[in-house]
């Protein structure tokens, strides 16, 4: 009667022991899965208000620019020589302008595709939509203008192969 009475306790206790583990996991994921959705709701997406986008035969290294000033927008544009930009004005009080620039050929492009504002950052998201293959080396690029903000701008470059 007594090994009974043990082994009616020790099964007692596998199965709290189980029962409380079911629901530490299913807590856990729950609290997970709150986290995300509240991460998810913070998130705003701006508009990509796109303000030049092409192709220059000038061969440049791959690069990401924050261009907070008038200044840093002009020293940009001529040192990449884009084209029919000279007299761009932008209000820095309220915006800013984001730029990619990508040692590609003619045929294919860099897209910003989307602008995803969080809590504490910028997400930007670059992609190549269209892939060609030419001969003709230069670099492509694409410039859009932003709400001016001081969070920390963070590029994805997103790489898609067939």
């Amino acid at each position: 009667m007594k090994n009974r009475m043990k082994t009616k306790h020790h099964i007692f206790i596998r199965i709290t022991n189980i029962v409380a583990i079911v629901i530490i996991a299913v807590c856990s994921a729950l609290a997970i899965q709150g986290c995300e959705k509240k991460e998810k709701e913070q998130a705003k997406n701006i508009a990509v208000n796109s303000i030049a986008q092409g192709y220059i035969s000038k061969d440049c290294r791959n690069n990401n620019f924050v261009l907070k000033s008038q200044q840093s927008l002009d020293d940009f544009i001529e040192a990449f020589e884009i084209p029919n930009l000279s007299q761009l004005k932008i209000n820095f009080d309220t915006d800013m302008v984001i730029a990619v620039i990508e040692s590609n050929n003619s045929s294919s492009t860099i897209d910003i595709t989307n602008i995803t504002e969080f809590k504490d950052k910028i997400e930007i998201r670059v992609e190549n939509l269209h892939k060609g293959m030419t001969a003709d080396i230069g670099s492509i690029y694409h410039i859009v203008k932003i709400p001016k903000t001081d969070k920390n701008i963070v590029f994805i470059k997103i790489t898609l192969y067939n």
